[in-house]
Order: C-alpha cells, then sequence, then structure tokens
C-alpha cells in the first residue's frame, strides 16, 4: 500500500501550530524582546525630548472698498471714480507671497523670532538641528570662519529664514467674498499670533503705499493733462482775440451782421466753450486727486482676529515614542524568528511531518 507522502508536508492554517511555532520561541526569549523595547523606547523618548509641539494661529481679513473719509462739503468720494481699484485684491495676494514681502517682515523681527524661523517644523530636521551642534561641539570639529566665511554663513542663514517663513504661513484667498485666510505655524503659541499680526500690519502699510502711489501716478497724468488742457484753452482765446481785433469788433460783442463772420465767431466761440469744459473736468479730478491722497485709510477689516492657541495643532512626540516602541518590537522578535527557521527546531508534531520523508503509519498516545 503507498500513502501520498506529500500530505506529511501540509500543515494547514492551524492556530495552535502557529503558536507552537512562532509564540513559544518569542516566549523563550522574552527578556531580549524586553531588552530591544526599552532600549528603542529609552531612544525614542530621547528624541521627542528634542522635538517641540506645533501651535497655529489663524486670522481672516476682508477688503472692502476704498472710500475717501466722509467730507461734509464733499460728500463721500469712491476711490473707483478717479482710480480703477479692480487690481487691489489680487495686488494684496501677490504682495504677501511675495519674497520681499517676506524680507521686509523678517527685518522687524527680533532675534528671538529670527532664532524661530532657523529651525525647521518636522520632526526629522528638529532633531538634527539639535543634534549636529552638538556632535560637533563633542568631536571639536568647529572652526573659526574668516570675513568673507562669516558673510556667506549670515547670507545662508538669511535664505533659509526666507524660506521657512514661507512654509510657515498659509495664505487662502476668496475673490469673490474678498476674504484673505492667514494661518501661521510656530514652536511657541505667541510667535504663531505675533507671525499673523505682523503679517497684517505690514501689508496694511503697504496697501495704504500701493493706493497712495497709483493715486499720485493718477495725479501726475490728471496734471499733465490739465495743463494740455490750459494751454489749448489759452490758444483757443489767443485765436478769438485775434479775429476780433482783425475784423475790429469788441470782446463782449457776439452778434455780428456779416453771416461768414458770424460762422466763424461761433466756432472760435465753440473751441473756447470746450476748452473751457475739458479743462474744468480735468481740473475737478486733480482736486478730488489731491484729497484722495489726504484722505485714504485702509480698507482691511478684521473678521476673525488671530489668538494664542493654547493647545498645539500638531505633536510628533508621541509618534516618535510609538514609532520606537513598534521598532523595538519588530527587531526583538525578527532575529527571535529567523533563528527558528534557520535551525528549523522541532517543537510539534508537524515539524516531524515536514523533517520526515517517509510515511507515517500511526501515532502513539501521549502518555501522562
Amino acid at each position: 500500500m503507498s500513502l501520498d507522502i506529500s500530505q506529511n508536508k501540509d500543515t494547514g492554517l492551524d492556530p495552535q501550530y502557529l503558536l507552537v511555532k512562532y509564540l513559544v520561541p518569542v516566549l523563550e526569549h522574552k527578556w531580549f524582546v524586553l531588552f530591544c523595547i526599552i532600549v528603542f523606547l529609552i531612544i525614542a523618548v530621547s528624541l521627542s525630548l528634542l522635538v517641540k509641539p506645533e501651535y497655529s494661529s489663524t486670522a481672516t481679513i476682508q477688503l472692502k472698498k476704498l472710500e475717501t473719509e466722509e467730507n461734509p462739503d464733499i460728500g463721500r468720494i469712491d476711490i473707483g471714480q478717479v482710480v480703477d481699484d479692480t487690481p487691489i485684491f489680487s495686488t494684496a495676494i501677490e504682495t504677501m507671497r511675495s519674497s520681499s514681502f517676506r524680507t521686509k517682515i523678517i527685518k522687524t523681527f527680533d532675534d528671538r523670532l529670527k532664532t524661530e524661523l532657523e529651525v525647521p517644523l518636522d520632526f526629522p530636521g528638529q532633531i538634527k538641528n539639535k543634534l549636529y551642534p552638538l556632535i560637533e561641539k563633542i568631536l571639536r570639529l568647529e572652526k573659526k570662519l574668516s570675513t568673507n566665511e562669516k558673510l556667506e554663513m549670515e547670507n545662508k542663514i538669511k535664505q533659509i529664514q526666507l524660506s521657512r517663513l514661507s512654509g510657515r504661513i498659509h495664505i487662502k484667498s476668496d475673490p469673490e467674498k474678498g476674504t484673505i485666510r492667514i494661518v501661521a505655524r510656530a514652536f511657541d503659541p505667541t510667535i504663531a499670533s505675533l507671525l499673523v499680526d505682523g503679517y497684517i500690519e505690514l501689508w496694511k502699510e503697504e496697501n495704504i503705499n500701493y493706493i497712495k502711489r497709483i493715486i499720485q501716478e493718477r495725479l501726475d497724468i490728471a496734471r499733465s493733462q490739465l495743463k494740455k488742457d490750459q494751454g489749448y484753452l489759452d490758444e483757443a482765446v489767443q485765436k478769438d482775440l485775434a479775429y476780433r481785433q482783425k475784423i475790429d469788433i469788441p470782446i463782449d460783442r457776439m452778434v455780428v451782421p456779416d453771416p461768414n463772420m458770424q460762422i466763424k465767431l461761433n466756432m472760435l466761440h465753440l473751441a473756447i466753450t470746450r476748452a473751457t469744459e475739458n479743462s474744468d473736468n480735468v481740473n475737478l479730478v486733480v482736486q478730488r486727486l489731491i484729497r484722495l491722497s489726504k484722505s485714504v485709510r485702509d480698507n482691511v477689516i478684521i473678521i476673525d482676529p488671530s489668538q494664542v492657541p493654547f493647545a498645539p495643532s500638531a505633536d510628533s512626540r508621541l509618534v516618535i515614542v510609538f514609532f520606537g516602541l513598534i521598532l523595538g518590537i519588530a527587531l526583538g522578535i525578527a532575529p527571535i524568528l529567523a533563528l527558528e527557521y534557520y535551525h528549523s527546531y522541532i517543537r510539534h508534531e508537524k515539524d516531524i511531518l515536514l523533517a520526515v520523508d517517509i510515511p507515517i503509519i500511526g501515532k502513539l498516545p501521549n502518555i501522562t
């Protein structure tokens, strides 16, 4: 009688076999597993002490249509009557996101804020930032820098601060509503709020300067046009005066008996009237622009002001500790199972089936 030997090698999904084969070796070497867990937990906790939680502060502002201060004599004049204010919103977003604006922001920071920007928000960067100076100090890798090297280092630090500030500030805009949402992230809750407020205050100043610059440009154009229109008016008056002297009629006389002379007088008078109207209209624009340049106020409404956060928005410390625990368990169990697989210890009756290549006739009962 022949038996199918391949059936001897079929272990199946036997829970008892899996427990004996994989759990028992781990329990036999539990102290090694525990040692690995403790070691990696100590390392993870130590690294987590080098990492700070992240705080975020948010503010929402809205841009309203610019107007001048209310004047009882001239009423309220909309700046849009003399200045095109349609690009103001897009200019605000572009200004906030520009490198030049971030450079101005950094110049207003004190040393504490600048030092904060030198540290990256991600926990690998924080750990690296803390460990590298310590390693250099222990190994005595520090060296004296020349003047040029110091200047290069300062420029490098400035570029790092500029790049980090871009990552710390997130700006989201809604053109339809005219709202801008600013979110700042920092290790210090106070600094997170200061970053938002600093962004808004500097942008207000930049926006007002932008509006005044636009008004001044329009004013220069209007004054130039006014000068031309006044020149046209003077020329029209001189032509009218020369013609009256030629035909010998007084200045205040508007009607003459000769039809051809009357037509000429009417044409000269019409030219004076049009030049006067143009000059008066441009002069009105000039006067409005002058008033606007003296009375423009900011067009920012703070809908939701920034607050100092009480709780962190992100904390990587627990992630590091959890990762250390998982790594300790994995590195503790992996060599035990690898050794068990390599030596092929007999721990279960199915191990015999896998080890021998002969038919099984029967099975001896367990004797207790």
